[in-house]
């Protein structure tokens, strides 16, 4: 074999690990980026969470759209979720708006399909429950406004009658 096809078959293989080395480089870098972008995604939504109504409302929509089917999110996630939903329920104030109603149950679905689809049980899951019965107490004021019937629904879910428990 001449000198000049060992140069080039070489050249070339050098080339291609080049262009290799070169191409995963620019997957690892995007996957970064992708990463980043969506860490970005999930902080404005948390931040969202905590301002108005309808800053909450968007809050829910971005981890509804991008984030609730994510199960490396949901130990970030079921927290966030659960704290906005007691506080919704117990504490912001009595005479809220519908929205804040229409966002409490949003919020409860998707703290709902986390619960279902990541198998999660344990302290969050008690806190809802607790929540409900905390809102039961004679004289207590604040949180959204709920007919009693929906709830009594809720409370269902999570395994408490409130019925029995007035």
């Amino acid at each position: 074999m001449d000198k000049a096809w060992i140069g080039a078959i070489a050249a070339l293989g050098g080339a291609l690990i080049g262009a290799s080395i070169a191409a995963l480089q620019l997957i690892l870098s995007h996957k970064r980026e992708k990463q980043h972008h969506q860490d970005s995604q999930l902080t404005n939504a948390l931040t969202f969470l905590t301002g108005n109504e309808n800053q909450r409302s968007c809050g829910i929509s971005i981890i509804e759209g991008v984030f609730a089917d994510k199960k490396e999110y949901f130990k970030v996630l079921v927290p966030a979720l659960t704290s906005q939903a007691i506080y919704l329920l117990l504490h912001t104030e009595h005479h809220a708006s519908r929205t804040e109603f229409y966002n409490w149950l949003r919020l409860m679905e998707l703290i709902e399909k986390m619960f279902s689809a990541f198998d999660i049980v344990g302290d969050y899951y008690g806190e809802i429950g607790n929540s409900f019965l905390i809102k039961m107490e004679p004289d207590r004021t604040g949180g959204i406004d709920m007919p009693y019937s929906t709830l009594k629904i809720w409370a269902k879910k999570y395994g408490i009658d409130l019925d029995e428990e007035t």
